[in-house]
């Protein structure tokens, strides 16, 4: 059995100490089990920042374009859908990857008042470099865990992910409204899932 290591964050003293974790009316073990998912998410996310470094793109522009190779010809609105951002927040974003070469967009040929979002061939290449950078990534980090230990973490975080839901819920047991009304693009999207 290889060594145990220590957390990067707590080697360096850098996790608060066991204060931060008394929340009132919540039991110790929650509150460690809070602490290490928030933790453990932002480590995440600055360790995929720093796998995407080399592709020139953020976390956001790669899951777009993620999204673009599995569904070309998206238009802005399904992309903010799918992305779960608001309209301007992916024209801003759809601008940098024009600017970068990597998306260009076109008018609909059977609607003209719709744009259709395409990656281009140099969008194509990149989508496969990130691809590759995150595949490391994921098989340093979680394939790296026992297969057994992997199946638990799936199991425990969709637990989690159905409370977190329940928890977002109105009383009456309605979800609330989508931002956007249109259809949920999520639903027609091959390999995404929410």
């Amino acid at each position: 059995m290889p060594p145990r290591t220590v957390h990067p964050r707590r080697r360096h003293g850098h996790l608060p100490t066991t204060d931060i974790l008394d929340l009132d009316g919540v039991d110790r073990l929650s509150a460690r089990a809070f602490h290490a998912l928030i933790t453990t998410a932002r480590l995440h996310v600055r360790s995929m920042s720093e796998a995407l470094a080399g592709s020139g793109c953020h976390h956001g522009q790669a899951i777009c374009l993620r999204l673009l190779s599995a569904r070309d010809g998206a238009t802005p609105r399904e992309l903010a859908g799918l992305l779960d951002v608001a309209p301007p927040t992916v024209s801003k974003m759809l601008r940098a990857l024009e600017q970068a070469g990597l998306v260009e967009r076109r008018p609909d040929k059977a609607d003209r008042r719709l744009t259709r979002v395409h990656l281009t061939s140099r969008g194509r290449e990149r989508e496969r470099e990130i691809s590759l950078a995150v595949g490391r990534y994921v098989d340093a980090t979680f394939g790296a865990l026992p297969e057994r230990e992997r199946r638990d973490l799936v199991r425990l975080l969709d637990r989690l992910g159905e409370r977190i839901a329940a928890v977002g819920e109105r009383p009456d047991g309605c979800r609330p409204r989508n931002r956007y009304p249109d259809d949920d693009p999520v639903a027609d999207a091959p390999g995404i899932r929410r």
